[in-house]
């Protein structure tokens, strides 16, 4: 008897399965076109239960929606009746009422966090998830599918302009060293959400709601504020592998990690557990830690941490600090200030040396390595 090569036979047992999948998608969607009447009037956990029960869809919730609704689990859907209409219709209505959306699975629907409000910085109020509610179901309706960023931003302002339900406005946060003029694709039928969603797809601007503005900033700004967020960590007596602590500081902050190849390699296995216990602790703070503790770096990549070796790091303009206007946290880097800005910043970075100096003669402290020689 001939052998089956073994392409064709893991093709011929992965069939079956792919059938099954083709066969359970089929039923999923003649069930969401089914006809039905919904009385949403409960906590969201018990409604999703509700409908699976008397339509036979599952509906499953991604995780992350309860740290981001504003009462977690508790949140409360509005009394309404929706009366003869599409499974699928009734779902789309319910989730956008709460900035979320119905992605269809195989065997299930998952009930997701539309994108604006995962990158929320913190839980939702009322008046920001009205704001994405708005956002999905108005048209642009600008008669240009290729805009330039600041055309797309001030169009989309004009249009909250003429809106009485929720009065909301546009906040540009963008730097002159991001290029508002830069050309998008914007669909010819897009809502404002749609359009806005072209920014983080298209360059490395993005945007979320907040109170009653729309913010729109640079990708690493927003993601310095998100790894800002205070976390507790608790560790076990065990500890805790350093990339299941980078991946729960990802998920409690919603920002992607991506390592170099290798990395997580080069920490001695003896030292890739992290002890003690993480309290109310900045993320950015846990990662300066254990990042410099295990021999690793990271840097802010737009959207995204990047975990290399340091020696891997691209040269980046330094960094000196933050500056807050009002509640707005700037990034300020070298050069962004002014020469006669720069030197005095430099003569402060020496004062405090100085100042260091004399406070480690006055206690005695002896270095094991000289100081590095003063021009003169």
């Amino acid at each position: 008897m001939r052998e089956l090569p073994v392409a064709a036979l893991l093709l011929a047992m992965a069939l079956p399965r792919m059938a099954a999948a083709q066969d359970s998608s089929a039923l999923m969607n003649k069930a969401l076109d089914e006809r039905v009447t919904l009385i949403l009037d409960d906590k969201l956990p018990n409604v999703l239960l509700a409908i699976w029960q008397q339509t036979g869809v599952r509906l499953r919730e991604d995780p992350i929606i309860w740290d981001l609704l504003p009462w977690g689990p508790d949140t409360r859907i509005q009394t309404r009746e929706l009366k003869d209409v599409r499974l699928r219709d009734a779902l789309a209505v319910l989730t956008r009422k709460l900035g979320l959306v119905a992605v269809l699975r195989e065997e299930f629907v998952e009930i997701q966090p539309m994108p604006a409000l995962r990158r929320l910085p913190q839980r939702a109020t009322l008046t920001e998830l009205q704001a994405l509610d708005l956002l999905a179901s108005v048209p642009l309706e600008l008669g240009n599918e290729r805009p330039t960023v600041r055309q797309l931003i001030t169009a989309v302002d004009l249009k909250l302009e003429k809106q009485t339900t929720l009065d909301l406005a546009i906040e540009n946060r963008l730097n002159d060293a991001f290029d508002q003029d830069r050309i998008v694709y914007v669909p010819r039928n897009a809502t404002l959400m749609d359009a806005l969603e072209c920014l983080p797809r298209q360059t490395r601007a993005t945007w979320y709601p907040w109170d009653r503005s729309i913010i729109i900033r640079t990708m690493e700004d927003h993601t310095r504020e998100l790894l800002g967020r205070r976390l507790t960590i608790r560790i076990g007596e065990r500890g805790i592998d350093v990339l299941q602590l980078f991946r729960e500081i990802s998920t409690r902050t919603g920002v992607p990690f991506e390592y170099q190849p290798g990395v997580l390699q080069t920490i001695p296995p003896d030292a890739r557990l992290v002890r003690g216990m993480l309290e109310n602790a900045t993320a950015r703070s846990i990662l300066d830690e254990v990042c410099g503790d295990k021999g690793i770096a990271y840097t802010i990549q737009d959207d995204r941490v990047y975990i290399s070796t340091p020696s891997s790091l691209p040269a980046r303009d330094q960094m000196i600090g933050f500056g807050r206007i009002g509640d707005t946290e700037l990034v300020i880097r070298e050069s962004d200030l002014p020469p006669d800005v720069r030197e005095y910043v430099r003569h402060l970075r020496e004062q405090w040396i100085a100042r260091m100096r004399e406070q480690m003669r006055k206690e005695g402290f002896t270095p094991s390595s000289q100081p590095a020689a003063q021009a003169n």
